[in-house]
């Protein structure tokens, strides 16, 4: 006889120990019950481990959202070529209303319409007559242009979208013009720069700062002797008229103004843009927007 824990046992035929339990019997339904509690302790054990992420590797990210793809429109005729890009919808915050994303996107549009409209009247591409054509050399890769594209500039409370457009009426050189609408995203109300700023003392102090930083960057774009600068042209562009600073986003700690050519200088120093902190403007801005 062999004594193990569970009792005595008989040598089994294979010459080890058989063990033998002789404590009292448990019942059958408790036996079962702990079975399957055992089961489903296991079951969970295997499910953790299989389904947790290792420590050392990261949880995927979010799906990036897929941007909105620009609108393209082309139109081409003997004598001109248009190409007008623009946002097929204006980048509002999610809390926006439908009829906000409605609106927005029409002001873009009928901009961009009547943008195109005025350059074709003006240029009188619908009535050229042969004679026309004739003085003005039309054709042969000589033809009339205008094209419109964008840049986005977002910060926390504003979108903006800044246009270029570059427009060829055969004259001596292109000329280039801006358009930017700046857009509140929560309500959707396009912005001019009266709306970013309290009261009126923010014109004169936009005159201030646009002098004061102009003169220095023109100076030295040029490469123009302090005594040799002419600032006449930065004066005039800079006076204290909303219409001066029309141009213009936030982007970061700045508010960006800018200037296309012939406001603040002749052609040849092209278009100039100044990064104003917001910090010098804080006093004046709107609470939302400094």
């Amino acid at each position: 006889m062999y004594r193990s824990a569970y009792g005595l046992s008989n040598i089994g035929p294979n010459g080890l120990p058989e063990a033998r339990y002789d404590g009292p019997m448990l019942p059958k339904p408790l036996i079962l019950s702990l079975a399957v509690l055992v089961l489903l302790g296991l079951s969970a054990l295997v499910a953790f481990f299989l389904i947790r992420p290792a420590a050392d590797t990261p949880l995927p990210a979010p799906a990036p959202t897929t941007p909105t793809e620009p609108t393209t429109l082309e139109d081409t005729g003997q004598y001109y070529d248009i190409t007008a890009t623009y946002p097929s919808a204006v980048a509002l915050k999610a809390s926006a209303s439908v009829a906000a994303q409605a609106t927005t996107k029409a002001v873009v549009d009928a901009w961009v319409k009547e943008t195109i409209a005025t350059f074709k009247a003006n240029s009188g591409l619908e009535t050229l007559t042969d004679e026309d054509v004739r003085i003005q050399g039309l054709g042969e890769g000589r033809k009339y242009a205008l094209d419109i594209k964008y840049k986005t500039f977002e910060d926390t409370n504003t979108i903006t979208y800044l246009f270029e457009i570059y427009e060829d009426s055969l004259g001596a050189h292109p000329n280039a013009f801006y358009r930017s609408f700046t857009f509140d995203t929560a309500s959707g109300k396009e912005l001019r720069i009266a709306d970013v700023f309290e009261g009126d003392g923010y014109l004169d102090t936009l005159s201030r700062i646009s002098r004061e930083m102009l003169v220095p960057q023109i100076m030295k774009a040029t490469e123009t002797p302090e005594e040799e600068f002419d600032a006449s042209y930065i004066e005039t562009g800079t006076t204290p008229d909303p219409n001066n600073f029309q141009v213009f986003y936030f982007e970061g700690d700045h508010l960006v103004m800018v200037f296309p050519p012939y406001q603040v200088g002749p052609w040849v120093i092209g278009t100039q843009a100044i990064r104003i902190p917001r910090s010098e403007l804080s006093a004046e801005l709107k609470a939302e927007y400094r």
